[in-house]
């Protein structure tokens, strides 16, 4: 009971405005992202396929070369980033956001139905996520430390 009226409404309270920017910054960090390298790699490819004649091959390389930039190179970058700079506990929690944020973008760009299990389940994350993101770390004493190496 207390779970549900005090600490739940503190969390959302306190996470959601940081979780906000971040899933704005991720969305257009990405969106300019992908805006730049599509228009740079597509044109470089049409010059290299224009003067070979071979569209499928070197349209396929382009998207490969998409996928590994764009996807690869930029996310595995900034997860070292934060693995750098947040605590592990935080960083991890975005292996449970970005379904809920791809489950979003369906419905909204796909228009991809929602039922009320997608919703549920979506709200639960978002309340775990918020519950870790606002647990505070205690440092562990000296005795307790000793007593976990015996």
């Amino acid at each position: 009971l207390i779970l549900w009226r005090v600490v739940l409404p503190q969390s959302f309270k306190i996470s959601l405005p940081p979780y906000g920017n971040t899933c704005i910054m991720m969305l257009k960090d990405t969106s300019q992202t992908s805006i730049i390298t599509v228009a740079e790699l597509s044109f470089q490819g049409k010059l290299i396929a224009s003067s070979t004649f071979k569209n499928t091959e070197i349209f396929s390389l382009v998207a490969v070369w998409y996928l590994v930039i764009c996807g690869s190179l930029i996310g595995y970058t900034a997860y070292i980033w934060l693995l750098a700079h947040v605590p592990t506990s935080k960083v991890s929690t975005y292996a449970y956001v970005n379904p809920v944020v791809a489950v979003f973008l369906g419905w909204l760009v796909l228009h991809e139905p929602v039922d009320a299990y997608i919703v549920a389940g979506s709200v639960i994350v978002i309340a775990s996520v918020a519950l870790v993101t606002t647990a505070k770390v205690r440092a562990k004493t000296q005795s307790e430390e000793m007593v976990a190496a015996d």
